[in-house]
């Protein structure tokens, strides 16, 4: 025997042995299956097969469900058979004039386009006519949308396209058909009415259940449609058939016969519905239980994430914590430090037999050492001193302006320094100089006169020379002082002091900030100053705001603007109080952010202005009375007494 005929033997002889062992366990299991020739070797084979069944966990509602799937896949056969038939019975007796162009075979495939084009063809032979087929006009056309339907319904058929394909010829057969004969009986208008209906109740996605009841349920329904589609054809082939061969056809019986099987398509599908949705409901049960399962598991792994990241959160927190209570202790006490310098300097400051003995030194500058590399230094040194020179920055004008303030004691009356003395001596100065919670002080004079600004402007003055000496002897190494000071007093006439306006205001603090700050990054301000042709208050305030942001957390920065009712009462007041208006709403912001820099704001007003006071609290707002008490003869003794 040649090889390829021996494994041809070979495998037929094995699917044999599995039927055979197949029929023995549903005989065995008392289906009433029988087989034939069974010898003593197909029994023992047989009972091989069910031991085995058995052992992998077989029971007999599995044997009764593979009977039940066979026998609706044999009768679906059977029906799709007789159906075509009945379709080659018409194309084979019908007269010329009746006959279709469809192509009856398995082999052939036919869509559902093809059918809706048949159903046109039908209103457009029919159209305007006073048949039965004027009143089915609108079924036909939404006959069309139950293609869906159809296709949902035929996923569950084991071979999809071969039934689908016969189907849709059946249906080109029929619609072709009734487009051909002059008259077509009502019941089969009315059952090609029914029919989608009956079908479109199919709307569940079979796909999803694995059901043999549906399994088989679904072929049985499709077995009852090629049953009352072959009636249908057979009653029009007896309308269409010439005389000699109607004698051959039962035309009374096609009637009952169409009703009886489309009740019996009715129950079917009846049927299949409750099936389906007694599987979508185990389905629903199925996927809850994941879910739920799902949901527990992610929980569980939800509060292991949470405990994890909450003990990082912890330790993060704790580790902040302590690094900001460090920082907090050392701006407390360099905050302390600053107003115990200030007031020793006081003895020697306001003491008349002592004369003054040397010039206020410049504002120190922060050491490079704090710079984070030395060619970044040098490549940032460029842009700095381009800055610089946009700014039209001269260092020695805050340094001589500080010491104009500080020099006008020694020509003031002794009101003067009572009101020193008074300023000095009030909560509020001293919280504001030793608290680093309290971030802004305005002192204003609540009355005017001659020399209503001398004192507030002295000790402003006095604060930022304190400030300067503070950084210039190294009290506190790891953190740094800085104080920008603005004397609008001392810059009262535009056509002689370049600095004498708002716009010369920003930008003479902006340029002391650069200078004192080597640690910077000027590039964006030098890029934001160069593209300004006529600077306007909002851009420069952008660029000087700018630059603080980038002041770290280890910097204690000191903002003086003294007198500026110089300029609110004058051309500048719009000005003056968004500049007063921002600094006030920078000196908030940065008071809410630890990892920038400390900024404490004090604003002298000689006098009051009520719009200044209107954004502050009252702890914010110190007022001069018109008189204070008299502290008598300024000398050391007298100094201490005061405070």
């Amino acid at each position: 025997m040649a090889p390829t005929a021996l494994a041809l033997d070979t495998r037929r002889g094995s699917q044999q042995s599995k039927d055979a062992a197949t029929r023995s366990y549903l005989l065995r299991a008392g289906f009433g299956v029988s087989g034939s020739d069974e010898n003593p070797l197909v029994q023992a084979m047989c009972k091989a097969t069910q031991q085995s069944a058995v052992a992998q966990g077989w029971q007999r509602e599995d044997a009764r469900n593979i009977l039940i799937k066979e026998n609706a896949d044999k009768e679906v056969k059977q029906h799709q058979q007789r159906f075509l038939d009945a379709l080659q019975t018409y194309q084979d007796n019908a007269k010329e004039e009746y006959k279709t162009n469809v192509k009856l075979s398995l082999n052939n495939k036919h869509t559902w386009p093809e059918v809706m084009e048949a159903v046109e063809n039908i209103q457009k032979a029919r159209a305007g006519r006073t048949t039965v087929w004027a009143k089915v006009n609108e079924k036909l056309r939404a006959f069309g949308d139950s293609s869906l339907v159809f296709r949902q319904w035929l996923e569950i058929l084991p071979t999809q396209n071969e039934y689908f394909s016969v189907l849709c010829g059946g249906f080109k057969l029929i619609f072709g058909a009734i487009g051909r004969l002059k008259a077509v009986r009502e019941f089969i208008s009315d059952a090609l009415m029914e029919l989608p209906t009956l079908l479109s109740c199919v709307d569940k996605n079979l796909d999803v259940f694995e059901d043999d009841q549906l399994y088989a349920c679904g072929r049985s329904l499709m077995s009852m449609t090629f049953e009352s589609l072959e009636l249908i054809v057979r009653e029009l082939t007896s309308s269409a058939v010439k005389k000699s061969f109607r004698a051959f056809l039962k035309q009374d019986t096609y009637a009952d016969e169409l009703e009886a099987s489309l009740d019996r398509v009715r129950k079917t599908s009846d049927r299949f519905n409750k099936i389906a949705d007694v599987c979508a409901h185990g389905k629903l049960g199925v996927i809850e239980e994941n879910t739920v399962g799902m949901m527990t598991q992610l929980s569980l792994e939800h509060q292991r994430t949470n405990s994890v990241v909450a003990k990082e959160v912890r330790a993060a927190v704790q580790h902040l914590e302590g690094y900001q209570a460090e920082r907090d202790r050392a701006m407390k006490q360099m905050a302390e430090q600053f107003y115990a310098n200030m007031l020793s300097s006081f003895n020697s400051q306001l003491d008349k037999r002592l004369p003054l003995q040397e010039r206020v030194p410049a504002p120190p500058m922060i050491k490079e050492s704090r710079a984070p590399g030395r060619s970044s230094q040098y490549r940032r040194a460029d842009v700095r001193a381009a800055l610089l020179r946009e700014l039209q920055y001269e260092p020695e004008v805050p340094v001589e302006d500080l010491a104009t303030s500080l020099d006008a004691i020694w020509t003031a009356d002794r009101t003067v320094h009572d009101r020193v003395h008074y300023l000095v001596a009030e909560l509020q100065m001293s919280e504001w100089l030793s608290q680093l919670s309290r971030r802004i002080l305005l002192i204003d004079e609540t009355e005017v006169t001659m020399h209503r600004s001398i004192a507030p402007s002295f000790l402003a003055a006095k604060v930022g020379e304190t400030a300067w000496a503070s950084m210039r002897n190294g009290d506190n190494p790891d953190y740094a002082v800085i104080a920008l000071a603005f004397f609008c007093g001392e810059h009262i006439r535009p056509n002689e002091d370049a600095l004498a306006s708002h716009a010369g205001l920003l930008l003479s603090i902006t340029g002391q900030l650069v200078a004192a700050y080597e640690d910077l990054d000027p590039r964006k301000a030098f890029r934001e100053l160069q593209a300004l042709d006529d600077p306007d208050m909002a851009s420069l305030w952008r660029i000087f705001e700018g630059l603080v942001l980038q002041l770290p957390d280890d910097v204690l920065l000191y903002v003086i603007l003294d007198n500026v009712s110089e300029y609110v009462y004058s051309n500048w007041r719009e000005e003056m109080e968004y500049l007063v208006d921002h600094m006030i709403e920078l000196a908030r912001q940065l008071s809410g952010m630890s990892t920038r820099c400390v900024l404490k704001l004090l604003i002298t007003s000689s006098p009051s202005n009520a719009r200044l006071e209107s954004d502050l609290e009252p702890d914010e707002i110190l007022s001069v009375p018109g008189h204070v008490p008299a502290v008598g003869e300024f000398s050391d003794y007298a100094w201490t007494g005061g405070l």
